[in-house]
């Protein structure tokens, strides 16, 4: 069963799948506040596909303009690029310094430096820094496609349009609402 998004849905969807790959969040550091994920455990999902292999996702700290840029996050680790998936693989976490010892033994098998990803943050001095959701970049496919394309050939999927998705309270599920969906 196919599933085509527009623009819409798809940034709608980032946000939800960007808080799913909080180090904390995985870890379960985070279920009374902002929920868990449902891309945990860490050492079962990095490196598992887990979205189709058409999809890379960048998380950009340095990205001009961006809610989430900052030259360094809240423990002083200079921001940075880095990918997040990879060809539909999971290959990484937002991370803090806290967070850094559980992701090391797969970043030294991978020839990864080990350390944090740059995104804690908090709201004051007078607050822990937790992980932080980065800029979040879809990167584009090798050929120039518009929706129009992505639906023709599908026989059995569906288009959504105008997503506008959330996860729920412990962040294990997802929904959609003002959708207009169209059935093939």
């Amino acid at each position: 069963f196919e599933v085509v998004f527009d623009a819409m849905s798809m940034a709608s969807l980032l946000g939800v799948l960007g808080s799913a790959l909080q180090a904390d969040r995985a870890l379960g550091y985070d279920m009374d506040d902002g929920g868990t994920s449902y891309l945990a455990p860490i050492e079962r999902v990095l490196g598992t596909a887990q979205f189709p292999d058409t999809v890379t996702i960048m998380a950009d700290r340095t990205l001009l303009g961006g809610a989430a840029t900052a030259r360094w996050d809240d423990e002083g680790v200079t921001a940075a690029e880095f990918p997040l998936v990879t060809a539909g693989r999971v290959v990484d976490y937002a991370t803090s310094r806290e967070f850094v010892a559980t992701l090391a033994p797969w970043y030294t098998r991978h020839g990864m430096a080990v350390g944090s990803r740059g995104c804690a943050g908090a709201a004051s001095a007078l607050f822990r820094p937790t992980v932080q959701m980065p800029n979040l970049r879809l990167q584009p496919g090798t050929q120039d496609l518009g929706f129009d394309d992505l639906l023709s050939g599908i026989t059995d999927g569906m288009a959504v349009l105008g997503g506008n998705f959330t996860a729920d309270p412990k962040q294990l599920g997802v929904t959609g609402g003002k959708l207009g969906v169209i059935y093939r």
